[in-house]
């Protein structure tokens, strides 16, 4: 596909950057997996396509390019615009907030010129996108059904404003989008299929059945399968849940309890060669990680930061977390690309800890050891065997003088970058490997054919 400019529109980039990502074993930031890329076999799956044409993996795309210098991706400007466009597209058809800024925001009066012009230049960009150089226009072409839907989407918006918002006796002040969507719809739907089993297409009777049990049931929330996300959460008589695994040495430096990390496990040589077949553990245990995955355990490095800052109650140690600009080593380009205000970068101590962390799991991973019991218990103390204490954390010296031994702050500190650092990349790795579990699956694609098999 090409825009007004003839330049290309290539979904082969989306292809690229998730296969990148596989090859380096982290994410760069983005929600884009394999099922992104077989969209064809669930193509009922709106999330799919809203996760793939996001800010996240334009901005990937543009970090990939302009930062890393990766030739692959060279040319994909028009592409990153195109996901743009759409990404705040998505974004103005689904406000829902009367607090949210830009285009997540309700259209008043106050803003209603900027989505108008936004509106009109999608409808001009749209209109002038080809499916070849100097061919016909997609929007004349068979595969102009979802871009002609959102031409009528936009019409509708401002067809909607100018009659509930604009007239002087209007009791609306603003237009919240969202509120004009089917996925409250599609979520119900979704639960009365759940109701079913394996059964997706039920009969009156059994309709009947799962309407009543949804009427009483304490908690009504769709699959993460179903075809929408719900992006507004209501709770109906919610009951408690089970606590999260919480961090220790977080608790021991708050209360000073004296505990201590088991030293009685085994330890893997870092020169153990890699035995496991699973696509997941072919990651490189070389000591030297790319530019790319620098960037990725910066980030990662900076909500680690953030979460402990939160958590610790001892001043000297929280301070100690605080990232200083000049003592920083890594231009952190990936935050750079992401940030909007909300994102910390991380103090070169936290940064340090991280990328010792990452070296001692890829070379856990790649010996196959990562589903091992006790691998968090493992990871951590891997690590704790390459960090030399007397350089991390160099401000807390004074501080721990009036500590025993065993209720040293450093170690905690260190110890609690670690384990928050671990446990994301386990959910990861933990998530990979089902997904690589579910990637024969023909239920979503074949469901009608499924369900009635041997009949």
């Amino acid at each position: 596909m090409f825009d007004a400019n003839n330049q290309i529109i290539d979904w082969s980039y989306v292809v690229k950057a998730e296969k990148f990502q596989q090859d380096e074993g982290l994410l760069a930031a983005t929600k884009i997996r394999n099922r992104h890329i077989q969209w064809y076999n669930e193509k009922m799956k709106v999330k799919l396509a809203a996760q793939t044409l996001s800010e996240s993996v334009a901005n990937a795309l543009d970090w990939l390019v302009n930062d890393l210098k990766k030739a692959e991706f060279k040319g994909c400007d028009a592409t990153v615009r195109f996901i743009r466009l759409f990404d705040k597209l998505f974004d103005s058809l689904n406000s829902r907030n009367l607090l949210s800024k830009g285009f997540k925001s309700p259209i008043k009066m106050d803003n209603a010129k900027t989505f108008f012009d936004f509106y009109n230049e999608c409808d001009l960009y749209l209109r002038n996108l080809t499916i070849s150089k100097d061919g016909i226009n997609v929007v004349s072409s068979k595969w102009r059904t979802g871009f002609l839907g959102f031409l009528i989407c936009i019409e509708s918006v401002k067809g909607l404003y100018k009659s509930l918002i604009e007239p002087d006796e209007s009791a609306l002040s603003f237009l919240m989008t969202y509120k004009f969507s089917q996925d409250h719809l599609e979520t119900f739907f979704s639960m009365i299929r759940s109701r079913g089993g394996y059964n997706n297409n039920p009969s009156v009777k059994q309709f009947k059945a799962a309407y009543k049990q949804l009427l009483v049931r304490h908690e009504i929330a769709s699959s993460e399968n179903a075809n929408c996300i719900s992006l507004s959460k209501i709770n109906i008589l919610s009951v408690g849940s089970q606590g999260k695994s919480k961090n220790n040495f977080v608790q021991n430096i708050n209360h000073d309890n004296d505990r201590r990390l088991s030293d009685d496990l085994q330890i893997i040589d870092n020169s153990e060669a890699a035995t496991s077949d699973h696509a997941y553990s072919k990651v490189p245990s070389s000591k030297i990680l790319s530019e790319y995955v620098e960037d990725v355990v910066a980030y990662i490095s900076g909500f680690v930061q953030r979460k402990l800052i939160s958590a610790i109650k001892c001043e000297e140690c929280s301070d100690a977390l605080i990232y200083d600009e000049n003592s920083a080593e890594n231009s952190y380009h990936l935050i750079n690309r992401k940030n909007k205000g909300g994102l910390i970068k991380p103090s070169k101590d936290v940064y340090q800890l991280c990328k010792i962390g990452e070296k001692s799991f890829r070379i856990i991973q790649a010996a196959g050891k990562i589903t091992s019991k006790n691998v968090l218990e493992l990871l951590i103390t891997d690590s704790m065997r390459k960090i030399n204490v007397n350089n991390v954390f160099s401000v807390l010296n004074n501080h721990i003088l009036n500590q025993t031994t065993f209720d040293n702050h450093i170690i905690f500190l260190i110890k609690s970058v670690l384990f928050e650092y671990f446990k994301i990349r386990l959910c990861h790795v933990a998530k990979s490997i089902t997904a690589s579990l579910q990637i024969n699956r023909v239920r979503s694609k074949n469901t009608k054919l499924t369900i009635f098999k041997g009949h």
